[in-house]
């Protein structure tokens, strides 16, 4: 997030931005701000979820059917 204007500080929640998954945080940060829900399980670059999808993508690869 850059402010247009570079004298604007810009002073976020510390304490809402630490409730998002830190792949995504600022973003799921202003998301909220405007109203949207947030998903809390996406995909990151690391984790059981990110293995999960590999291993989906692996599976159909293959030719073996996928859950959707």
């Amino acid at each position: 997030m850059d402010p247009i204007d570079p004298a604007a500080r810009l002073d976020l929640d510390q304490a809402a931005l630490a409730q998002f998954p830190k792949g995504y945080r600022h973003l799921a940060y202003i998301q909220t701000l405007i109203g949207y829900t947030v998903k809390l399980y996406m995909p990151q670059l690391t984790g059981p979820e990110v293995d999960q999808l590999y291993a989906r993508g692996e599976a159909w690869l293959s030719g073996s059917p996928v859950d959707r």
